[in-house]
């Protein structure tokens, strides 16, 4: 049981995995909810030339120098025509001269607030069964995004 690990116990953990047979995955993404979804973007950017899976990232931060992997991110979507990044922060940027070190020059911020409804229509592929869709975050981020999907 999770609850009581005490640090530095070991433990074994069995994980099915599953082969995921669909052509356009969506990822919902706040802070460093970004993390799992990178092995899947390595993944299929790394086997570009055999799968051609469309992915499509949407990925909230509270500011523009919260955003993680940037310039990984961004790399990958300009050499791969089936990923697209959009991020979105809840507070405005006021000196684009203070960015952080590890934030791409080039970060585009798409949205100034939170992933809602509307957005994921606009952004996100359609649901049917050639699509799924992966929310990762704080458990109010995730909340918040299984409302909206369910909808």
């Amino acid at each position: 049981e999770i609850g009581k690990w005490e640090f530095g116990d070991r433990t074994q953990a069995m994980f099915d995995w599953y082969h995921l047979h669909v052509k356009k995955i969506n990822m919902l993404a706040a802070g460093t909810g970004i993390v799992p979804f990178l092995k899947i973007i390595d993944a299929i950017h790394g086997n570009r030339s055999m799968d051609h899976t469309k992915m499509s990232l949407l990925f909230a931060n509270k500011t523009v120098n919260d955003v993680l992997l940037s310039k990984k991110l961004n790399t990958i979507a300009a050499k791969n025509e089936n990923f697209a990044v959009r991020y979105v922060v809840g507070q405005p940027e006021t000196d684009k001269n203070v960015r952080a070190s590890h934030v791409d020059e080039n970060v585009e911020i798409y949205k100034i607030g939170r992933i809602d409804e509307a957005l994921i229509a606009e952004f996100c592929y359609k649901s049917d069964p050639d699509c799924i869709t992966f929310v990762c975050g704080p458990k109010s981020f995730n909340d918040a995004m299984w409302k909206h999907l369910k909808n």
